[in-house]
C-alpha cells in the first residue's frame, strides 16, 4: 500500500482513560472508504491493519438521548445550552417589564400630544389588555401548530413593528391598535416563557429569577421615559424601546432557532422527569389523569389538548380571575401614580422617578421573600402581603406628605412582587402537566 494511502492514527492514553486522537490522511486513495472511520456516540477510534481490518474500537454513547424529527438533541440541563436558553428567556420578561412600565412617566405627554381626556386615554390600557386576552384566546391552538420556537418568536417580533409607529407619533387611533400589537405580542412570549419554566429542575428559583427580570425591566423604563418626557420630541423613547425589542428577536431566533419545546427538552416535555413537591396529583374532568401523565386518546396516541380542555378546570378559572385582579392593581399603581403624585399632590417631573422605586421593590420582593413565603405557607402569604399592601395604599391616598406616600408606593411595589410568582407555582401544583402550557397561557395575562 502506498504511502499517500494510509491512515495513520496515533492514540495516546492517559492514566485517567482519557483518549486523544489524531488522524493524518494522504492526498489520494479513496477517501469514501476512510469516511468509515467517524463517531457514533462521543467518539470512535478505529486503526486499520494491513488488510484494512478493524483492530481497535473505543465507544461511548450518551444513554436516553431524545432526538428530534431532524436529528437535533435535547437542550443539556446545568449546562450552558440550559444557561442560554434561560438567559434568553430571562431577557423576555425584562422586555415585558420595560413594557408595561413605559407610560406611566408618559401619560401627561400623550394626553397633551393628542388633547385628550384620561377616559380616552385610559383605551390605551384596554387595547393592551385586549391584545392579551387574543393572545390567550389562540395560544393553545398556535402552540399546537406551530410549537414553542415559533410561537415566541412571532410574539418577540410583534413589539418591534408596534415600537416602531409608536416612534413616528401616529394619530392616536393607530396609537392605540399599536398597544393591541404589542399586547398580543408579549402575551405569547408570557405564556411560553412560564410554560417553559415550569417544566425546567429547581422550577421555582428560576420562575423568581425570571419574574424579577420583569422587574428589573419596569424599574429601567422609567429612569429612560422620564427623560424623554421633558424634551419636545417624546415620541422618540420608542426608538429605544425597538432597540430592545430587536435584541430580544435576535437572541431567541439564536437559541431556540424556532425549535418546538419537545425539540428542546425532550422527555422533560413528556413529564418524564418531576420535581418532588412541584407537582401533585389533579383528577381531570375527562378521566383520571395525573400530573405530568400525556393525555391519551381511546386509541393510545396522544391527545391533542385544546383551550376547551383547558377551560373544563375550575382551578384555571379561580387562578384566572386572581390573576385578572393582581395585574390589574400591579399595572394601575405603576402607570397611574406619577400622574396622581404630580396633579394632586403638586409633585415636579421627577415624580416619574417614583415608579422605578416601585418597580424597584416589586424586583426586590420576588427574589428577597421566597424564603419568608416557603416559611409560612402560599396561601398565608398571600393574605399577610395583601394586607399589607391595602394598609399602605390608604397611606398613599390619605397622607399628607409627598414622600411619605412616595416611600409607601415603593414598599406597595416590595409585597406585590411574590404574587406572581405564587400564581406560577399554584398553577405546576393545580393543574394537569399536559394542560399546565395552555392554563398558563391563560391565567398568566
Amino acid at each position: 500500500m502506498a504511502p499517500s494511502d494510509e491512515i495513520q492514527m496515533n492514540v495516546l492514553s492517559s492514566n485517567n482513560g482519557n483518549v486523544e486522537q489524531f488522524v493524518s490522511q494522504g492526498d489520494g486513495g479513496d477517501k469514501d472508504q476512510d469516511k468509515r472511520s467517524r463517531e457514533v456516540g462521543l467518539f470512535e477510534v478505529l486503526d486499520s491493519g494491513p488488510d484494512g481490518s478493524r483492530m481497535e474500537e473505543f465507544e461511548q454513547v450518551e444513554e436516553d438521548i431524545q432526538l428530534d424529527e431532524k436529528g437535533r438533541r435535547p437542550l443539556k440541563m446545568g449546562e450552558r445550552e440550559e444557561h442560554s436558553a434561560l438567559a434568553s428567556l430571562f431577557f423576555v420578561l425584562f422586555v415585558a417589564g420595560w413594557n408595561d412600565a413605559t407610560m406611566g412617566p408618559l401619560l401627561l405627554r400623550v394626553q397633551e400630544q393628542y388633547n385628550i381626556t384620561y377616559t380616552i386615554l385610559s383605551l390605551t390600557f384596554v387595547f393592551n389588555f385586549l391584545g392579551f386576552l387574543s393572545a390567550a384566546l389562540v395560544n393553545v391552538y398556535l402552540t399546537n401548530k406551530l410549537g414553542f420556537g415559533w410561537v415566541i418568536t412571532i410574539g418577540a417580533a410583534l413589539p418591534c413593528v408596534a415600537y416602531a409607529i409608536q416612534a413616528i407619533a401616529p394619530p392616536f387611533p393607530v396609537y392605540c391598535i399599536t398597544f393591541y400589537i404589542t399586547g398580543v405580542g408579549i402575551g405569547f412570549q408570557d405564556a411560553q416563557c412560564n410554560n417553559f419554566i415550569a417544566q425546567l429542575p429547581n422550577m421555582m428559583w428560576k420562575m423568581s429569577v425570571l419574574h424579577a427580570l420583569y422587574g428589573i425591566g419596569a424599574l429601567v423604563s422609567p429612569l429612560v421615559s422620564t427623560q424623554f418626557s421633558q424634551i419636545p420630541k417624546w415620541h422618540y423613547f420608542y426608538l429605544c424601546s425597538v432597540a430592545v425589542a430587536v435584541i430580544n428577536l435576535a437572541g431567541l431566533l439564536y437559541v431556540f432557532r424556532l425549535r418546538t419545546e419537545k425539540s428542546l427538552l425532550g422527555k422533560l416535555n413528556e413529564g418524564g422527569k418531576v420535581e418532588k413537591d412541584d407537582t401533585v396529583a389533579f383528577p381531570s374532568t375527562t378521566g383520571a389523569q395525573e400530573v405530568g401523565e400525556p393525555a391519551r386518546s381511546s386509541g393510545g396516541r396522544k391527545k391533542e389538548i385544546t383551550l376547551m380542555d383547558v377551560l373544563r378546570l375550575r382551578n384555571v378559572h379561580i387562578l384566572a380571575i386572581f390573576t385578572l385582579i393582581y395585574v390589574g392593581i400591579e399595572i394601575t399603581i405603576g402607570g397611574w401614580t406619577t400622574t396622581y403624585l404630580i396633579k394632586v399632590r403638586h409633585g415636579g417631573p421627577n415624580s416619574g422617578y417614583i415608579s422605578t422605586g416601585y418597580y424597584a421593590g416589586l424586583t426586590v420582593g420576588r427574589v428577597a421573600f421566597m424564603s419568608i413565603t416557603d416559611r409560612i405557607g402560599e396561601q398565608a402569604a398571600i393574605y399577610l402581603y395583601t394586607s399589607i399592601i391595602l394598609g399602605l395604599e390608604f397611606a398613599v391616598w390619605f397622607g399628607p406628605s409627598l414622600i411619605g406616600g412616595a416611600i409607601a408606593v415603593c414598599l406597595e411595589g416590595l409585597f406585590i412582587g411574590p404574587h406572581y410568582v405564587i400564581i406560577m407555582s399554584a398553577c405546576t401544583k393545580l393543574i394537569p402537566r399536559t394542560r399546565q402550557g395552555g392554563a398558563i397561557g391563560w391565567i398568566a395575562r
